[in-house]
């Protein structure tokens, strides 16, 4: 099961979010595979940056974004007892990706969500399930079990697809 949230984030803080991440000065990192730990034969490339992993902040731009986690909580009625994973993801529009991602879950145990913000309109869903598609919009939150099988598609008309995934303890 998966639940939608439109506009999970008060318009101003949204805009701070995407405006920094759109910056020429925000650092992207080189992805040879999106798909942490899964490596695949699919041209699934990308460029991450992650704000928190592995106990510990990653990036200067975490306690900018921290607080998304509060307004989830805020707006699901879940709480959240710690982070296990932040990371910005961007996949670029190239037709050297195959038309089916890898299916992945992001962390095989019980008491784990994802949730995954939007930060633009693309044409890049996320499928769930092999069924449920999601499709990117402005401040669009989608959420589900982490142990949920599922897949980002590249975009095809627009020309990137941006993301802050978030996996948290529950």
């Amino acid at each position: 099961m998966y639940k939608v949230i439109e506009n999970l984030l008060p318009k101003p803080y949204f805009i701070e979010i995407k405006n920094i991440t759109e910056s020429c000065d925000f650092a992207w990192y080189w992805q040879d595979d999106q798909i942490n730990g899964f490596k695949n034969s699919n041209n699934t490339f990308g460029f991450a940056h992650t704000l928190f992993g592995n106990n510990k902040i990653m990036s200067d731009a975490f306690p900018l974004i921290k607080p998304i986690v509060h307004i989830f909580e805020d707006k699901t009625q879940i709480k959240v007892k710690d982070i296990f994973r932040m990371q910005i993801n961007l996949l670029t529009n190239t037709n050297l990706y195959d038309e089916q991602q890898a299916n992945h879950v992001d962390i095989d145990m019980p008491n784990f969500k994802s949730f995954i913000l939007y930060l633009d309109d693309s044409d890049g869903d996320t499928v769930i399930n092999n069924e449920h598609h999601v499709t990117p919009m402005d401040n669009k939150c989608v959420y589900f079990d982490s142990n949920v099988i599922h897949r980002a598609t590249p975009p095809k008309i627009k020309k990137r697809r941006m993301v802050i995934n978030t996996i948290v303890e529950i």
